[in-house]
């Protein structure tokens, strides 16, 4: 796409937009005339929406504070201290790296059946602990390690994007063969390292 004749890629850090005109955008190194403007600046992803929710967990924890220093998850379904709180395609989980429609097809999946196995053992709530969501940021880290996503100055898969956002890399970068592997493991293990009451 970039080495198309009428495709000009512009860095915006060096050459900020000064205004939008009648033609097009105006940076301070010239106009680019255009038919149309889609903006797509600043959105603040995985977390961004979650937190919009205002969630509040046990002992009127909120999610935005417990998540003050970076997102905290366990396999980015649950998170610790928020029972019963089941997330789709958010942090800690493959997401934006795999395609979107299956992993959010698995999820969905792996939520049902949890929930199938929480009504058939006459159970109310369910949670991740502390211990397994240190232990899924660890794998995360650990995975993002093998790739050359940390090498980027400022990118969106690290929060950089949101002035005051914790810099942390926010999806599973291990690949969704490995990803759905870990999911299956705890099914098998009919959910013995969460909290089940």
């Amino acid at each position: 796409m970039f080495n198309k004749k009428n495709v000009e890629l512009v860095d915006l850090k060096q050459s900020p937009i000064i205004k939008i005109t009648k033609r097009g955008i105006k940076t301070n190194k010239g106009e680019y005339i255009l038919d149309k403007i889609i903006f797509a600046t600043g959105f603040d992803a995985l977390t961004g929406s979650i937190l919009k929710l205002n969630i509040t967990g046990k002992k009127g924890i909120n999610l935005s504070k417990f998540w003050s220093k970076g997102p905290k998850s366990f396999l980015g379904l649950l998170v610790p201290n928020f029972p019963n709180l089941f997330i789709v395609s958010g942090p800690g989980s493959p997401s934006v790296l795999t395609n979107v429609p299956v992993q959010i097809e698995q999820h969905v999946n792996w939520i049902t059946n949890c929930i199938k196995y929480l009504e058939k053992n006459r159970k109310k709530s369910i949670e991740t602990t502390n211990l397994a969501a240190k232990k899924w940021q660890k794998e995360i880290m650990n995975s993002v390690k093998k790739t050359l996503f940390m090498k980027a100055k400022s990118s969106w898969y690290k929060g950089d994007n949101i002035p005051g956002k914790p810099k942390t890399f926010l999806p599973y970068p291990g690949g969704m063969p490995k990803y759905k592997n870990e999911c299956l493991k705890v099914e098998k293990n009919k959910y013995k390292e969460l909290k089940i009451s």
